[in-house]
């Protein structure tokens, strides 16, 4: 493991706990840890300032767009975004594939175990049909019904470091 990594450890081990515990993940972690990022290139980590930079806008505009669309938490997005910093790019590529993907998987868990699964289907189902007309707008409900994402995304960069060392991911 490269330097990064282990500040990367860190960070998705506090965002991990505050977010199953608050449901939250804080700015005092994130914008620390981006200061962090910027300043490892200069003091011997292994990401250049170019990749971290990149990694940072990859990690952080996808989830911009769901967070303006109403569909995340800010903490998601600056979550990422400063995983992006840290890990740099091309390898917040990996933390992505890998966090969205055990994120289904813990939402469809969530949902079969409360028993909404035909009624979230059916909800998607209507967003779908309405996104393809312009002047519509999908709804999306606030019935307290959260999947706790920043969790996914730590384990998800967690999956994507253990590929990383068992040298199963190409960057």
């Amino acid at each position: 493991m490269e330097f990064n990594d282990y500040f990367l450890l860190a960070v998705i081990g506090v965002a991990a706990i505050t977010d199953l515990c608050t449901g939250k993940i804080y700015n005092r972690l994130t914008y620390s840890a981006f200061v962090v990022a910027l300043v490892l290139p200069f003091a011997g980590g292994s990401v250049p300032l170019f990749d971290v930079l990149v990694g940072f806008l990859v990690g952080f505009v996808p989830l911009f767009v769901v967070y303006q669309m109403g569909g995340i938490g800010g903490g998601d997005v600056k979550l990422l975004a400063v995983l992006g910093g840290l890990a740099g790019y091309p390898f917040i590529l990996h933390i992505m594939f890998y966090s969205f993907l055990v994120g289904g998987v813990l939402a469809l868990s969530i949902i079969v175990w409360q028993g909404r699964f035909l009624e979230v289907m059916r909800r998607m189902g209507k967003n779908a049909y309405l996104l393809v007309f312009p002047g519509t707008h999908p709804h999306v409900p606030n019935d307290g019904y959260r999947i706790p994402f920043g969790f996914a995304i730590c384990m998800g960069t967690l999956w994507a470091l253990l590929m990383k060392i068992l040298g199963l991911v190409w960057i």
